[in-house]
């Protein structure tokens, strides 16, 4: 993915020193950036989401683990998010951090096990059909995908959010206008950071950390988010009861 990033931002044209309007040759370049920038992003977000999402299934399955990302699958699959922004705005609010999420005793979890795995069994084909229906890396696309296994969307770094956003509307333009609009071409000294800094889903990008497997995304407040084995304390620790 490292590779397929740094390749796609090197074919970015130079900014030059003095503003002049991008040729046509350039703003292809830039649209080809766009399109298969955004590509990549959304291609890894539903493979990061679903390799996560299948982790936390298969250890209720096979060893009646009962962990965070599972727990929330025992309900969010089943939530229609808004559209809103509004709503969305204050849904991302409580939705996956540390003083809101799903609770599921354990004296609960040990005698409701039979009916825990039929409601994540009908939660796995929910789950993986909005991740096969995703189209895009705007907000209202992947803060269902991570929202639904409890990663807390409202703690996202806001140049996270603006460059994800920034880069699906270019990827709008080029891909259905087969234009880039004036006022989204931006110079590519700014579009470098997009993909290459943002490793296509940094969390917090001023930690330069990401989403990889294995690897701990630093949110607000010092918290982390684990992709391998979700909420993590700083130094990489699990805290007690998550």
């Amino acid at each position: 993915m490292v590779a397929r990033l740094q390749h796609l931002v090197a074919t970015l044209p130079a900014t030059p020193i003095i503003p002049t309007p991008w040729t046509q040759a350039e703003a292809d370049l830039i649209s080809a950036f766009a399109v298969f920038g955004a590509a990549a992003c959304e291609h890894y977000i539903e493979e990061r989401c679903g390799k996560i999402s299948q982790e936390a299934y298969q250890k209720f399955y096979n060893a009646r683990k009962l962990g965070r990302v599972a727990k929330h699958l025992c309900i969010t699959p089943f939530v229609n998010f808004p559209a809103d922004n509004t709503d969305r705005d204050a849904l991302k609010a409580v939705l996956g951090s540390p003083g809101f999420m799903v609770q599921i005793k354990k004296s609960y979890a040990a005698t409701a096990s039979v009916e825990l795995e039929r409601l994540l069994k009908r939660s796995e084909i929910q789950y993986k059909k909005a991740l096969k229906d995703n189209h895009g890396i705007g907000v209202r696309h992947y803060f269902k995908l991570l929202g639904s296994i409890g990663v807390n969307v409202g703690a996202f770094d806001v140049d996270f959010v603006n460059g994800l956003q920034r880069l699906w509307e270019l990827r709008g333009g080029a891909a259905h206008r087969h234009v880039v609009a004036a006022n989204l071409i931006t110079p590519t000294t700014d579009m470098v950071p997009l993909l290459s800094g943002l490793n296509c889903v940094t969390i917090g990008g001023s930690s330069g950390r990401d989403f990889r497997e294995g690897c701990c995304v630093v949110l607000a407040g010092g918290r982390s988010f684990c992709g391998a084995s979700g909420w993590c304390a700083p130094g990489g620790r699990r805290p007690a009861g998550l």
